[in-house]
């Protein structure tokens, strides 16, 4: 067992500075290795050397071998080769400056010209900024970031519901001959009477108003509780 390891089992004997230190170093250190193994994982694929090792492709050998889906493989493969042509990108990556998952995103926007302006648009910023950013990016066939001051682009947002199996049998029983409006507040009630609750939590009177204002809008073939 190493010194290091000994520390970190005794927090009280590491400070914060020192923990700090080891996240930086651990951080760029598994990138490298990332990095490496997205290298070797690519040669072996357009070498087809997998073949060799008995599997009939590379999405065969990395299921087998290290339990990563297709489209890990695949995205993997992907980012090695994107940046081969993104040094910049490719330094911030090595230094541990950013993750993986957002360097993934980073490699499908930004090409030779781009890549130092999402760097500096990083700085500074949350990754759910970033991330939303890239998304419209991508959405819009944007190369670089947006300049200047702006709020965050007008996305989608999901609303979902989360019920217990008593919950659900009601709303089941009842979207089909009641509004969307009720079918929610029936539900709500079946929990608020199961919580002992006088009120309605904050989250049924959201879906109870989010529901009330798709009355207002033409029902959608198929609908299976349409306005009255």
């Amino acid at each position: 067992m190493t010194s290091t390891t000994l520390l970190l089992d005794n927090p009280p004997s590491i400070s914060a500075a020192e923990l700090h230190e080891i996240l930086l170093t651990a951080h760029a250190s598994g990138n490298v290795a990332r990095r490496r193994f997205m290298d070797a994982l690519r040669a072996l694929h357009e070498s087809r050397l997998y073949m060799e090792l008995g599997f009939p492709d590379i999405a065969a050998y990395a299921d087998c071998t290290f339990h990563y889906g297709a489209s890990q493989t695949y995205d993997f493969l992907r980012v090695s080769k994107a940046l081969v042509d993104l040094p910049e990108i490719s330094n911030a990556f090595a230094s541990g400056e950013v993750s993986f998952s957002l360097v993934s995103e980073l490699t499908r926007v930004a090409d030779r010209e781009s890549e130092r302006e999402w760097l500096e648009f990083l700085e500074g910023k949350s990754v759910r900024v970033v991330r939303v950013e890239l998304k419209d990016a991508l959405k819009k066939g944007r190369k670089h970031p947006r300049r200047g001051s702006y709020g965050l682009p007008g996305l989608p947002v999901k609303l979902s519901l989360e019920f217990s199996p008593e919950e659900h049998a009601v709303v089941e029983s009842s979207r089909t001959d009641l509004p969307a409006t009720r079918c929610v507040e029936k539900c709500c009630e079946a929990t608020e009477n199961r919580r002992g609750s006088a009120r309605p939590s904050r989250s049924c009177s959201i879906a109870a108003r989010t529901a009330g204002a798709r009355r207002s809008k033409p029902a959608m073939a198929g609908s299976r509780c349409p306005p009255r």
